[in-house]
């Protein structure tokens, strides 16, 4: 019987580091499945990789890795359907008037509606989360490009590695966005 891994789990520094290292670990074994010298060539950055990752003390491309997967937010709240949004903004123009929205009439709650809509008229579109998503891999692509002659080819696999995520993640929000039409 196959027990579903935890929908939630919680690193510290060290186990992230880990988990990472035995992430390019197995990639690095995959690699050297593969014929050619190129495939050799990667697999020896991952198992570099893997070593910096695990070693005694940080190196300043680990450090930033690690603080940045640390820091980086995961839980987005779910967007706002366009009514609770109009309906926040006029509860919050109202509550600015001094008339809390509960004691207010339905005339006068959709006089506030309406005055919410010629707010949102105003705002731009919200993002699409897809589009950012590949910018961002196309920045972590370029990055790749300079960290190379910065840093060395370890940090430019890791940027590479980045955008290819962030491709990853872009073409999943674009399917969720805009599934494919059935015939």
């Amino acid at each position: 019987m196959h027990t579903p891994p935890a929908a939630r789990i919680t690193l510290n520094r060290d186990q992230l580091a880990a988990l990472l290292a035995h992430h390019a670990d197995t990639i690095a074994a995959r690699w050297r499945e593969s014929p050619g010298r190129s495939a050799w060539v990667a697999a020896s950055a991952l198992d570099s990789h893997a070593a910096d990752l695990t070693a005694d003390e940080e190196t300043p491309a680990v450090r930033k890795l690690l603080d940045s997967m640390l820091s980086f937010e995961t839980e987005h709240p779910a967007a706002l359907s366009a009514p609770a949004v109009r309906d926040r903004v006029a509860q919050a123009i109202a509550a600015d008037d001094g008339h809390p929205w509960e004691t207010i009439s339905a005339d006068t709650q959709q006089h506030y509606r309406d005055n919410a809509d010629a707010v949102l008229a105003v705002l731009p579109a919200p993002a699409d989360r897809a589009a950012v998503l590949h910018e961002a891999a196309d920045v972590a692509h370029a990055e790749a490009a300079h960290l190379y002659d910065d840093m060395g080819q370890k940090a430019a696999a890791g940027a590479r590695l980045v955008g290819a995520r962030l491709s990853r993640m872009a073409d999943e929000a674009q399917q969720t966005e805009h599934p494919p039409e059935s015939p």
